[in-house]
């Protein structure tokens, strides 16, 4: 019975260096798998912060498109206007084209009465 111990505390102290190799070789990959992922992580965040500046510049366009929309929708108002006849004749259809048409490119509000 003697004999025995020395074999099993040798076979026993084997086992548990062979378990120790397995843990330290785990514990490397791991490490290696968390400076991976720490480095994804920073590209993530780099990616992220400049999807966030877009979005930031396209509500800034969108806000100021805001502000400029009544301006822009009462020059298209000013620019297009009926044609307002006094009577049926060349002259008075002529006049009221020359109106609109200095109205489009002057930006002008044309007057009925010329």
């Amino acid at each position: 019975m003697l004999n025995f111990l020395p074999k099993a505390s040798i076979a026993l102290n084997m086992l548990l260096i062979i378990i120790c190799a397995f843990f330290i070789a785990q514990n490397h990959l791991l490490k290696k798998e968390l400076e991976n992922l720490k480095t994804n992580l920073i590209s993530t965040n780099l990616a992220l912060e400049f999807q966030n500046k877009a979005l930031q510049n396209k509500a800034l366009d969108l806000e100021s498109y805001k502000a400029k929309k009544p301006k822009v929708e009462e020059k298209i108002i000013t620019k297009y206007q009926k044609i307002y006849l006094q009577d049926d004749t060349c002259e008075s259809e002529l006049n009221s084209a020359k109106r609109l048409l200095n109205a489009f490119y002057n930006n002008n509000t044309p007057s009925p009465s010329n």
